[in-house]
């Protein structure tokens, strides 16, 4: 009993099969085509890959629909009377491990660098204020997406989709700023110092257009960016 349970749960873990086994409880029987529609997938190669997991609970139909089996049904009344386990849903982290920490060391990086700017008076410090404010938003994002998955675990699983796709955008459109503000700032910085030190008169951007510009192409950017990442974290295939 134990191992078939651990089964089960293993195929539920992911979304989509999650998602296939409700849609066919809710809707009796769909075509291979209606369930591509239903769940956005582009990729048949993806949904053939899900269907082959979910094989002990689906069965076909003489015209080629797809309905649940006896275990598939079970299966179904598990995620309808347990909706908000965490045996279901995710509890982890919003961003890999890696990434997340990856970013923090950056922004830290950011934040030791400005200071010694500021120290030698290379930055005023109004530019110094913004410039460590960004950064440490930029930590305090990422630090919560690390802890956020206790809370999230508790949401209806409509309610995680579209806060993670909010959360996702918001972080990536934070970092795409902080990218282009701190890092392209020390970028030019340190062009124009090198080439001033060397008796060139090199001015690429001011600040004030460099600011701007970070303002508009950094959340552009990397919200789009998060936007697309988000898309094919539950678009593709996972185990």
């Amino acid at each position: 009993m134990n191992s078939g349970i651990a089964s089960l749960h293993k195929i539920l873990k992911d979304e989509t099969r999650r998602k296939i086994i409700l849609l066919l409880n809710e809707k009796g029987s769909l075509s291979y085509t209606d369930l591509m529609d239903s769940l956005s997938i582009v990729s048949t190669g993806t949904l053939n890959y899900h269907l082959k997991i979910l094989s002990e609970l689906l069965a076909k139909t003489n015209d080629g629909k797809y309905i649940l089996t006896e275990k598939g049904k079970l299966a179904s009344r598990l995620l309808l009377e347990f909706p908000d386990t965490q045996a279901y849903y995710p509890s982890g982290p919003l961003f890999p491990r890696w990434f997340t920490i990856s970013v923090i060391i950056v922004a830290a990086i950011f934040v030791t660098g400005f200071i010694a700017l500021y120290s030698r008076g290379i930055i005023d410090t109004p530019r110094f204020i913004l410039y460590e404010f960004i950064a440490a938003s930029t930590i305090v994002a990422f630090l919560l997406s690390l802890y956020g998955g206790r809370i999230r675990a508790k949401w209806s699983h409509e309610r995680q989709i579209s806060v993670n796709e909010i959360m996702y955008i918001a972080f990536y459109a934070l970092a795409g700023t902080s990218a282009f503000l701190l890092g392209g700032s020390l970028l030019l910085f340190s062009v124009q110092t090198l080439l001033q030190g060397i008796g060139i008169p090199f001015v690429l951007f001011s600040p004030i257009y460099w600011f701007i510009i970070s303002l508009v192409l950094g959340p552009i950017i990397g919200g789009h960016v998060g936007y697309r990442r988000f898309k094919r974290k539950y678009s593709t295939d996972k185990l």
